[in-house]
């Protein structure tokens, strides 16, 4: 085994923070395109998937079906019933981000219980209590917050190499309606699909 030397390693690592300076991470987005060009009257329909998902559908952008909302505790058993008869789904708090207090629930292998991205088992009371800690406002730093479910999206090929079990998304963001940079989010194990 060969070890490239110390001057190879400095120029390596000296390419690297150049390049760095190319690279526009979620703070420097947030502060110099954002914040900047964004009216703050905005943010609570841009924060709020629920809200954003109207919008969306009004100019014709195509979503994932929402196959039910959860406003509060005294929802949690209707929303049951409703996943109790679905095959694939995903729990999704209406204010979080990150990924935060997302579930994605796979296959139903019998009433009531169902496969998780990842492989582990996810039972009804599971899905029960993550609805609670969503309308509670576990994940969105909020004192409520709303639950929704959404129909399991699909990825395309392309991204079925990264990890089938979870969703790649590709994100374009636009400045005054002109692309400007693209990303994409990939889900891991750890991140149980999302």
């Amino acid at each position: 085994m060969t070890f490239p030397s110390f001057a190879g390693m400095r120029t390596s690592w000296r390419a690297m923070i150049e390049r760095r300076r190319d690279l526009i991470g979620i703070n420097r987005r947030n502060v110099t395109l954002v914040y900047q060009h964004n009216p703050r009257k905005n943010y609570p329909e841009a924060d709020d998937k629920l809200l954003c998902k109207e919008l969306m559908q009004r100019e014709g952008v195509p979503l994932a079906r929402t196959l039910a909302v959860c406003d509060g505790l005294f929802q949690i058993p209707e929303t049951l019933e409703t996943l109790r008869g679905l095959e694939q789904f995903v729990v999704k708090p209406a204010n979080a981000g990150g990924g935060e207090g997302i579930l994605v629930v796979g296959e139903r292998l019998r009433d009531g219980v169902w496969r998780r991205a990842g492989g582990d088992e996810l039972t009804l009371t599971e899905i029960r209590y993550r609805l609670a800690e969503i309308v509670f406002g576990a994940f969105s730093g909020d004192l409520e917050d709303r639950a929704f479910i959404e129909e399991r999206v699909w990825p395309h090929p392309v991204f079925q190499g990264f990890w089938g079990d979870g969703l790649c998304d590709i994100r374009v963001i636009t400045l005054n309606s002109q692309p400007i940079f693209s990303m994409v989010r990939v889900p891991t194990r750890e991140s149980g699909g999302r």
